[in-house]
């Protein structure tokens, strides 16, 4: 018997293995290139060992996607063969009055055993999910629609529009609430991350050079003039938000570190300035992003990696008294608070398939993280929300789709706002207060 549950196990293990190496390739990769402090990411591919490194991740991950589901459902296949082998095996020594090998009684026992381990396993986690699912984060109640006694003045929308050549690829829409078009900003910019100052009068937007990837900060007026460069040559500007006095914009850098950081700076300067123009916020190493400043300014929103997984955080506008506002395995992203300050809506794939992690949906949840409530269902996903001036509406965007979409702070009236122009993929939103 025992020489049945080792061959059984031996077989398990060797599929069990194929599974893993990929995993394990890509997990020794992303050490060694951590080791030699290699850029994984970006738009560019880096050189020597690094490069190498960045190869072997993308092919290993694109090729566990065809290997990993084949080899468990071998495994499965073959689990499947044991048990009807030993049931069958079982039948045949029972009328022919012999007894069972050995062999294969150790074979079909321990793989009873296995799966049995493996169900209840399964059944717990899908317990616990269930759980806190349909418990721990029941919905207490979503926001009381209240008039702002603001209007609705027009969105601006960073977007991929189709082009001859990738230069002309990236640009930012002005559209009114109708969806009809306000301006469009020269392609040769590729403006990015728009946002409009609080008296809806500048739109502050992210440019990116073409051949060098270096990012400055601009604005642009309601007639689409844009002004030279506040900021310059940053390797990266993103996550843009104003104060509500005007004076200041928050936004995602990369710090001298060459991490990714939150920062400061003032927009009266009237002149390009060095990376030495921002004030430095977050000293994370890279897990801060997506800031937005509270309606009154006083308060920083901001999504953080630093507790293992990524949550909501909500901090003072001068970086002090962080607190965590979820807690969550599954990423919780893309916060924006609500007119009045009171409630905050936010990105998270915390209960999609589990297959399918890159589904995303709206949550809506209170200021100070309690009455958690899921707000959009299905497909496809929901990312970079933000709400109207006059706290009617939420508009968000979906990966890589070409539509802007719409939806009331209790979940009712999905819509999709149609656009002026055609375009391959909406990424950002901003929304403007009429004049």
């Amino acid at each position: 018997m025992k020489r049945g549950v080792f061959l059984n196990l031996k077989i398990l293990l060797v599929l069990l293995f194929v599974v893993a190496l990929p995993f394990l390739i890509m997990l020794g990769a992303g050490l060694m290139g951590e080791f030699l402090g290699c850029a994984m990411s970006g738009a560019s591919m880096p050189d020597g060992l690094c490069g190498t490194l960045y190869t072997i991740l993308m092919v290993v991950g694109w090729t566990s996607i065809g290997i990993v589901p084949l080899t468990v459902g071998a495994m499965l296949l073959y689990a499947a063969g044991v048990i009807v082998f030993f049931i069958g095996s079982m039948v045949v020594a029972g009328l022919r009055r012999t007894t069972l090998s050995p062999t294969i009684k150790g074979m079909g026992i321990s793989t009873l055993v296995i799966l049995v381990l493996a169900g209840l396993i399964g059944g717990g986690v899908l317990a616990v999910n269930w759980v806190q699912t349909d418990y721990v984060s029941r919905c207490e109640g979503l926001p009381e629609i209240a008039a702002t006694g603001k209007q609705n003045g027009p969105l601006a929308l960073g977007v991929k529009v189709p082009a001859g050549s990738e230069i002309e690829a990236y640009t930012v829409l002005a559209v009114t609430p109708g969806g009809e078009l306000i301006f469009q900003l020269d392609k040769s910019y590729r403006g990015r991350e728009p946002s409009w100052s609080t008296d809806g009068m500048q739109l502050a937007f992210a440019a990116q050079h073409w051949q060098t990837k270096l990012s400055t900060l601009h604005f642009a007026d309601l007639q689409g003039n844009v002004g030279p460069a506040l900021l310059a040559d940053q390797t990266h500007v993103g996550d843009i938000s104003w104060s509500p006095d005007g004076t200041h914009l928050l936004f995602e850098g990369i710090s001298d570190e060459k991490a990714g950081e939150l920062f400061f700076i003032k927009t009266d300067d009237n002149r390009t300035l060095p990376s030495s123009g921002r004030r430095q916020l977050t000293a994370s190493k890279g897990m801060d992003s997506d800031p937005r400043l509270s309606p009154d300014g006083r308060q920083i929103v901001y999504a953080s990696y630093r507790n293992g997984a990524r949550d909501i955080h909500v901090m003072d506008s001068d970086g002090s008294n962080s607190r965590r506002l979820t807690r969550h395995a599954a990423d919780d992203i893309n916060p924006a608070w609500s007119p009045d300050g009171r409630w905050i809506v936010f990105a998270s794939n915390r209960n999609s398939n589990r297959a399918m992690t890159n589904v995303y949906h709206l949550y809506i949840m209170a200021a100070d993280g309690s009455n958690q409530c899921q707000l959009t269902q299905g497909e496809p996903s929901a990312w970079e929300p933000v709400w109207s001036p006059d706290g009617q509406w939420i508009a968000y965007t979906s990966w890589l789709q070409s539509e802007l979409y719409l939806i009331r702070p209790n979940g009712q009236d999905g819509r999709t706002l149609p656009l002026p122009v055609s375009v391959d993929a909406v990424y950002t939103v901003d929304w403007a207060q009429a004049r």
